[in-house]
């Protein structure tokens, strides 16, 4: 690089192209000032307006110090790691304004694109991982690091098993984060991770899936007293089995879950309920369910807050997004079972409590049991796919003392949706909302205004 007539001579290291560098858009090469590092030295950028690339260079602006080239970045890498924008990687943010225009002249930049507004998905950092510039794969993992326990909620892919694997053994991570990548890890491994799991463990929570279904059956049609004594049958087998064999601890987390709907079977049936007046004994019983996951929760030493994952900035939207589907699966059900009215006429005062009722005991409830606990462990021991359809058959056969087939196979495909809801928001939000508002369109709206 030579200067020569107060521009500098500079030869572009991506397609070789020979010219003067100056600060103007006139020139084969734009030139100006950048950044200065932690050493004081004060670098300049000079893009090529041939190929795009730009070049990280050392040296004055138009002094009699030459210019050392330290870095080449084409566009592309330019780009992303302008859109990967780490605090500590101020360099994007300091871009001259001629340099900017001229990529807009050259049409490499749209006029109103914003390189640094955008927050980074999780796909986007794994894939800068692989990219070929040095510079964009350590600014990637830096942006992973930092935003490691928030991030890290958004795995569902099996491809960031092996680079989150590696930060994870090789990057010095506080506890939380740590503890999260562990769990995201075990939970993107999906089917795979079936593989590993012996073939006896398998069927061990099978078996569980299959008695639980026998008790139900039992509770519903056959003899409730027979369905009770069975449900704390399984329950001691459950723990009997699981503190005498060795199981991996997916199995076991897995077992300790289901254990909770025989409890749940024992509790809610056996206990004396007749002193209770009637209009409180819904939330009665429903206390007695979150008692239990609560129990749960406790003794797994699990973060209640991560389970329900609330969140002031998506409350609203993801209210709204139950409030619609719980409207339509409400409707749908009302005409399978066709629920005859609780009074006589509708009363604002009823509708108002069974909204209470229903939202923050029954859908709460069951969220917590059957999607927060129950199929988050089926997730990680057998793949989302699994996970979400052992879950939601455990639902539909925890309503058959509605001894409606059709209902059976409504509040399976029901279950589906409210534990795709939760996979995907990582809330229980929207399905305590979509679970509350469907029974309260069940048995508090429709049979009123259809009947």
């Amino acid at each position: 690089m030579k200067q020569e007539k107060m521009k500098l001579k500079f030869t572009c290291n991506n397609c070789n192209h020979t010219g003067y560098a100056d600060l103007s858009r006139e020139t084969q090469f734009t030139h100006a000032p950048w950044y200065t590092d932690q050493n004081g030295l004060k670098h300049n950028c000079i893009y090529c307006r041939s190929c795009g690339a730009v070049h990280d260079a050392i040296g004055s602006l138009f002094g009699r110090i030459l210019a050392k080239d330290i870095v080449t970045f084409e566009i592309s890498a330019f780009k992303k790691l302008a859109k990967i924008n780490n605090p500590d990687f101020i360099t994007l943010t300091s871009v001259h304004p001629y340099i900017i225009k001229a990529m807009v002249e050259d049409g490499r930049l749209n006029e109103d694109e914003d390189m640094t507004g955008e927050k980074p998905t999780l796909d986007f950092l794994l894939g800068c991982l692989k990219d070929k510039n040095f510079i964009v794969r350590g600014e990637a993992k830096i942006a992973l690091r930092r935003n490691a326990a928030i991030v890290l909620g958004d795995i569902g892919d099996s491809t960031a098993i092996k680079p989150l694997n590696e930060l994870l053994t090789t990057e010095k991570w506080g506890h939380l984060v740590r503890e999260e990548a562990a769990i995201e890890i075990a939970r993107g491994e999906q089917v795979e991770a079936v593989g590993r799991l012996s073939l006896w463990q398998v069927l061990f929570i099978a078996t569980i899936g299959v008695l639980i279904a026998v008790c139900e059956w039992v509770f519903a049609y056959q003899n409730v007293a027979y369905g009770i004594a069975i449900a704390l049958g399984l329950a001691v087998l459950i723990y009997v089995m699981l503190s005498f064999l060795r199981f991996e601890p997916r199995i076991t987390n897995c077992g300790e879950s289901l254990a909770l709907i025989p409890l749940y079977i024992l509790f809610t049936s056996s206990l004396p309920w007749f002193f209770i007046n009637e209009q409180y004994l819904l939330p009665a019983v429903y206390s007695v369910i979150l008692g239990l996951c609560l129990w749960h929760v406790y003794q797994r030493k699990l973060s209640l807050k991560r389970l329900l994952g609330f969140s002031k900035e998506k409350l609203l939207k993801y209210s709204l997004v139950g409030l619609a589907i719980g409207i339509v699966l409400g409707t749908g059900e009302y005409f399978i079972l066709n629920p005859a009215p609780a009074f006589p006429t509708f009363e604002v005062k009823y509708l108002l409590r069974d909204m209470v009722y229903m939202l923050l005991f029954v859908g709460l409830g069951e969220e917590l049991l059957f999607r927060g606990l129950i199929q988050q462990d089926l997730m990680r021991a057998f793949g989302w796919k699994w996970g979400l359809i052992g879950a939601s058959l455990l639902f539909a056969i925890m309503h058959l003392t509605w001894r409606s087939m059709p209902e059976l196979g409504f509040v399976f495909l029901a279950g589906l949706i409210l534990g795709f809801l939760y996979w995907k928001t990582k809330s229980l939000v929207a399905p305590i909302v979509a679970h509350g508002i469907n029974n309260v369109i069940l048995v508090s709206v429709l049979p009123y205004l259809l009947t």
